[in-house]
């Protein structure tokens, strides 16, 4: 844990003490360096035997034990982090965090790091200045250089299984009308499963903070990446609500 972090739970039970020595020596003994960062959602940390992980930290010469949201809120954990004064090496940027004098300002340093560096054109990292004149965090979203390399959308969208799409014989689907028309027409004709399991036509994640699973699929039909709860004109760099879209009406 260190004093001051980057920007990218806050009492240790004894297994967790246990738990982070193991880990720690484990990486030590195959020169890799260990880090470890908070992520302020609710989580499941990723076992240090993951194949997954150590390819990573074989090719990379570094690993990270991920720390997340255990019962508590993520005000909650960040002032547990502010009051003890020991923090993850990195940690999801928080307005609170850099009022608490935690974060360090990463203009300070990446002159030697000129792919973080290059991550963003000048302009763009001066929207993230403080007001005492350095940049701390790294934006998470919506920063594809113009190009989206993911292989696969697992974002919000208006989703269809395949088993229904082949029923259908797998029509081109346009419109929300023909979405739900298709789905409707599939589950009058199969209400339940081959186990008897009654199909359920169309469900949506909206449990509390959730409810974003459907209000951002409007901005994603559009075609904008995901800057909130808004959309921003490329071209004039006007902000608005995607509530109010034609799409999301």
């Amino acid at each position: 844990m260190k004093k001051r972090i980057i920007a990218a739970v806050a009492v240790f039970g004894l297994l967790g003490g246990i738990l982070y020595f193991a880990y720690a020596q484990t990486a030590a003994q195959n020169n890799v360096k260990h880090f470890t960062a908070f992520f302020a959602v609710e989580g499941e940390s990723i076992d240090q035997n993951n194949d997954i992980k150590k390819e990573i930290a074989r090719l990379t010469g570094a690993d990270c034990e991920e720390l997340w949201l255990v019962g508590q809120s993520k005000e909650s954990a960040l002032n547990s982090y502010i009051v003890s004064g020991e923090y993850p090496d990195f940690i999801s940027g928080d307005t609170s965090l850099y009022e608490a004098g935690a974060l360090l300002p990463l203009d300070e340093y990446w002159e030697n790091y000129p792919n973080i560096k290059n991550y963003l054109t000048e302009e763009q990292w001066e929207r993230f200045r403080r007001p005492d004149g350095h940049i701390y965090w790294i934006p998470q979203f919506g920063v594809t250089h113009g190009e989206d390399v993911e292989v696969t959308h697992s974002g919000e969208a208006f989703w269809i299984q395949t088993r229904v799409l082949k029923w259908a014989g797998y029509p081109e689907i346009h419109t929300v009308d023909e979405y739900f028309d298709l789905i409707e027409r599939y589950v009058a004709a199969n209400p339940v499963m081959e186990d008897g399991t009654p199909n359920i036509p169309f469900t949506i994640l909206c449990d509390d903070w959730r409810y974003f699973c459907l209000e951002n699929i409007p901005q994603f039909l559009d075609g904008y990446p995901n800057d909130g709860s808004c959309i921003v004109d490329p071209d004039t760099l006007q902000v608005y609500d995607y509530n109010t879209t034609d799409t999301a009406k």
